[in-house]
């Protein structure tokens, strides 16, 4: 997960993090971005379902309509959750996965940016890395 993320006016604040996860959605590595975006340690991340960071209703969601297009297609773009945070908050994200191979396992690559005025440019500009990678 080395690609750099976009970040919000002067450079400073990200506006996409990245999680990698497992085939079976455990998380193996949360970005400085998503931690710094969500208020999380990635040590505490790594290990736990993703959908387990979601609302109730995201969870449904996630299982029946994010999940099974992500494994279908390789990818799933711009679907919108709300995301428990570390501050004990509900934050809504937009989230973009595509499926793929770290370290010869299978894998999928997250993008989560925080709904608002500058996520849609950050996850279009993700998007299109995905496309280009």
């Amino acid at each position: 997960m080395s690609s750099q993320v976009p970040t919000h006016g002067r450079g400073a604040v990200p506006t996409v993090g990245r999680l990698l996860l497992t085939q079976d959605d455990l998380i193996t590595e949360a970005d400085p971005a998503f931690c710094t975006l969500f208020g999380f340690m990635s040590h505490a991340l790594v290990g736990i379902r993703f959908d387990s960071l979601l609302t109730k209703a995201s969870q449904i969601m996630f299982q029946i309509q994010f999940s099974p297009s992500l494994r279908l297609n390789g990818k799933a773009e711009g679907f919108r959750f709300s995301l428990k945070s570390g501050k004990a908050e509900d934050v809504n994200i937009i989230v973009s996965a595509r499926a793929t191979l770290e370290e010869s396992k299978a894998s999928y690559e997250l993008l989560l940016s925080p709904e608002g005025e500058d996520s849609d440019l950050a996850l279009r500009l993700h998007n299109e890395s995905f496309r280009d990678s």
